[in-house]
């Protein structure tokens, strides 16, 4: 059984739709033990979107990759998100 660290960006309605597919799909397949997808482990102990919480963050994240059998990894990522992050963070 295979442990997996799910990688991809998670900042639309889009990219969320897109994420939960593969969660799904990982979760059918009997080849997998464990999906760990950062999208779904945002809740640190400090402040949300802290410095704290950022490095708690990286740091689960991080441990999450070395515990890992493999990585799979969602780049399909063409820019359009970034006008909509970029619009709505000015």
């Amino acid at each position: 059984m295979n442990k997996i660290y799910l990688a991809g960006p998670f900042f639309s309605k889009q990219q969320v739709q897109i994420i939960e597919q593969v969660e799904q799909a990982l979760a059918q397949n009997p080849s997998v033990s464990d999906v760990y997808s950062p999208r779904t482990h945002q809740d640190g102990q400090a402040e949300a979107f802290t410095k704290p919480w950022a490095d708690e963050i990286y740091h689960r994240d991080m441990a999450a990759i070395r515990a890992s059998d493999a990585i799979v990894a969602i780049i399909d990522f063409d820019g359009a998100d970034r006008r909509i992050l970029t619009s709505t963070s000015s």
